[in-house]
């Protein structure tokens, strides 16, 4: 310990101060080399007390070789050659044995090098075409006692539908004795609307129940397909870097309407691929709009420009913040001013809806309502419009149960290249 005791602090503790560091990390870096770098501290630390205090207790019992040559035993046993010493000696003999076969091939390597290249060569070629046959993902999974179910109910729904379909599938969740709790959000994180919504599962710990996380989602899945009114996006867990689903691709190209076509195709394509779970698609139903074209000389003429019917259009249907209000219990409240539902429901209730243009030649204000300077007209529209790169784009979803994503991700590929894409159109994976 005196001779070699500074060095062995040294070196430790070298160790310490890089790995300690890289341990703590932020970001998905330090999720990655968190427990590698606690590990590392961990360990030489460990090793360097059994170096200070074990090893030299030990040193003053261990048997000396050579004391003992050649595995002959002493002229008197101790108690430690009756008892340790018997299973010491055969792991001896053994590592002798084994040091001496590794010295004959490696004897023998050396004599016949071009047999030992070729033979490495032979092995390593081999083993790429094995690769094919291994599964690959980014981040395995792992339990950590939760879950997540995300769905949405049909476009045009209303908040009160959407929260009696979470109540619904909560109720459904719970009855699992595996869940502790259950909590249910709507219109939060990526998916924006009151059609949407996610209800977060706490399981009980794993030791308390005997499937695991994936096995009680697979069979939450099909519990699930009872609910009528509802499109399960999600079960599982989320995707430890970024949150999203194991696969993802979107369709590209100019044509709204075309990349629509060729993702319900695709979709067709795909949804019988073993292992694909959650498909989900960017394109929704269209939602329905109402149209108000504005008639700008007769607007004009009125007193009216098109901002100003836009402004008031905004204000009375969609609401405007006017100020706040300050409850008994400390509470803040925005207070927003807005029609009342009776009043801005159906295109005609949008026709009467008067505005101010001036004052007429008796003083009193000159009231003109909306069908008078615009058209109203019903429709519909779509659910939302994604662009990359300045380009359309449909995205496609999915997770995957009982394979890895590489090997979804592969028949997923082969299917879309079975996709006679039209000039201009591409699909991307990522």
């Amino acid at each position: 310990t005196q001779e070699i005791g500074l060095a062995v602090l040294a070196t430790t503790f070298s160790i310490v101060a890089v790995f300690l560091p890289i341990g703590f990390m932020g970001g998905i870096i330090g999720k990655f080399f968190h427990e590698f770098g606690v590990t590392i501290v961990a360990a030489v630390m460990i090793s360097m007390f059994v170096s200070f205090t074990l090893d030299p207790m030990l040193s003053s019992v261990w048997h000396d070789p050579e004391i003992e040559a050649h595995g002959k035993p002493k002229d008197k046993l101790t108690t430690y050659d009756r008892t340790i010493g018997r299973v010491t000696g055969w792991f001896d003999r053994s590592t002798e044995s084994l040091a001496e076969g590794y010295q004959k091939i490696l004897r023998w390597s050396l004599g016949h090098t071009l047999a030992t290249v070729l033979g490495a060569i032979a092995i390593f070629v081999t083993s790429l075409f094995m690769v094919p046959l291994l599964g690959t993902e980014f981040v395995p999974r792992s339990d950590y006692s939760e879950t997540t179910v995300s769905f949405h109910t049909p476009v045009g729904s209303s908040l009160e539908l959407t929260e009696a379909k979470s109540r619904q599938v909560e109720a459904i969740i719970r009855e699992f004795p595996e869940v502790r709790y259950t909590l249910a959000t709507i219109n939060t994180g990526t998916a924006q609307g009151k059609i949407y919504a996610s209800v977060f599962v706490r399981l009980v710990d794993r030791k308390q129940r005997s499937r695991s996380v994936d096995e009680l989602t697979a069979v939450l899945r099909d519990r699930l397909k009872q609910v009528p009114g509802i499109t399960v996006t999600h079960a599982g867990l989320s995707d430890p870097v970024g949150g999203a689903k194991q696969i993802e691709f979107s369709l590209q190209g100019p044509d709204l309407r075309e990349l629509e076509r060729l993702s319900r195709l695709a979709v067709e394509r795909i949804r019988s691929v073993p292992g694909l779970v959650d498909l989900d698609s960017s394109v929704k139903q269209d939602k329905p709009t109402i149209a108000i074209d504005v008639k700008r000389d007769a607007a004009s003429d009125l007193g009216l420009s098109v901002a100003q019917i836009a402004g008031a259009l905004r204000t009375l249907v969609a609401g405007q913040t006017v100020g706040n209000w300050r409850a008994p219990d400390d509470q803040t409240y925005d207070v927003n001013v807005r029609l009342s539902p009776d009043a801005r429901t159906a295109p005609q209730d949008l026709e009467r809806l008067p505005f101010a243009t001036g004052t007429n030649a008796d003083g009193s204000t000159r009231i003109v309502r909306l069908n008078q300077v615009a058209g109203i007209s019903e429709g519909t529209g779509p659910n939302q419009i994604n662009r990359r790169d300045l380009t359309r784009e449909v995205s496609i979803n999915a997770n995957t149960f009982g394979r890895s994503a590489g090997e979804v991700s592969a028949d997923i590929r082969t299917a879309l290249d079975a996709i006679q894409l039209p000039p201009g159109y591409r699909y991307q994976f990522g």
